[in-house]
């Protein structure tokens, strides 16, 4: 983030929201039935799975170096790379921020509201507050 420069982000222009849509539903979606296959996971999970897995950590830790490197290589527009990473992580982390909750609800796979209490710890006034919950 150090090397993020905000004015080369926005200079991205309209065609970093095609990348981030490419990304967002297919090479997600992709990598994910991809990586499960196999597993015990349903399809709707898998869909859940495909819109909200996390990413960027890793994209985001090495995009400075890879970009570094390249400039260095003489790889015109490898300084570009820090802000694209960087817009591509900030655009899914808003949208799925925005619409994984309903998608879950959508899918059948959201969690119940919690319901109940957790009491830590097994001493005397733990147990006893438990029994009275009880």
């Amino acid at each position: 983030a150090a090397r993020l420069d905000l004015h080369a982000m926005v200079g991205l222009g309209p065609l970093v929201l095609i990348l981030l849509l490419i990304i967002q539903l297919i090479a997600r979606p992709l990598n994910v039935m991809l990586s499960t296959a196999g597993s015990n996971l349903s399809w709707r999970e898998r869909a859940l799975l495909s819109w909200i897995a996390p990413r960027g950590i890793v994209a985001a830790a090495v995009s400075a170096i890879f970009a570094i490197r390249l400039h260095e290589a003489g790889h015109q527009g490898a300084l570009l790379l820090v802000p694209l990473t960087f817009a591509v992580i900030i655009g899914t982390v808003v949208l799925q921020s925005a619409t994984a909750r309903p998608l879950a609800r959508l899918l059948s796979v959201a969690e119940p509201a919690p319901s109940g209490f957790l009491i830590v710890g097994a001493n005397g006034p733990a147990r006893n507050l438990g029994k009275a919950l009880q």
